[in-house]
């Protein structure tokens, strides 16, 4: 039971009930997907449910999906999960701070934020890259990544 433990690390539960969810604001034309490897425990939910191993690095992919007719950036970040006032995991908090007691941060453990531009209509793939700590602890490790489109600055 005990391998099972130390072996098994839940990593990424995405941002937002999913990355298959799209956002409904008027400005906002867009859709994410992970893009589940081999190593996904349950193969029936939208976000990454991983077994992984001490020591392990692995590259992560998210489809964005631009349905504007315009070109836009978007910032995808990790973020750590933290349990709100009501009890509840928040995985939005990009300012979280990590307990002390904390023996694996997820968002180190994911490579740092990035910009990504996606022409109009159409898709690209983003990498994110994982870091196993060569550790080993029990439990399981959970985290977001935030996918924020920039907004535009320009005056009309």
């Amino acid at each position: 039971m005990k391998k099972i433990f130390w072996q098994l690390i839940a990593v990424v539960s995405i941002v937002m009930a999913g990355l298959t969810m799209t956002a409904r604001a008027d400005d906002l034309n867009y859709t994410v997907q992970a893009d589940l490897p081999d190593n996904q425990i349950n193969q029936k939910v939208s976000y990454f449910d991983l077994k992984v191993t001490p020591g392990q690095t692995q590259n992560l992919t998210l489809t964005i999906k631009n349905s504007d007719s315009k070109e836009h950036r978007y910032t995808v970040s990790p973020n750590l999960a933290i349990t709100n006032n009501n009890g509840i995991i928040d995985y939005s908090q990009a300012k979280a701070k990590a307990d002390d007691s904390l023996k694996f941060n997820i968002k180190t453990a994911l490579s740092k934020s990035q910009v990504v531009t996606v022409p109009a209509k159409s898709s690209k793939k983003v990498t994110i890259k994982l870091t196993v700590p060569e550790k080993k602890f029990a439990g399981v490790a959970l985290g977001g990544i935030n996918i924020i489109q920039e907004l535009s600055t320009k005056a009309k």
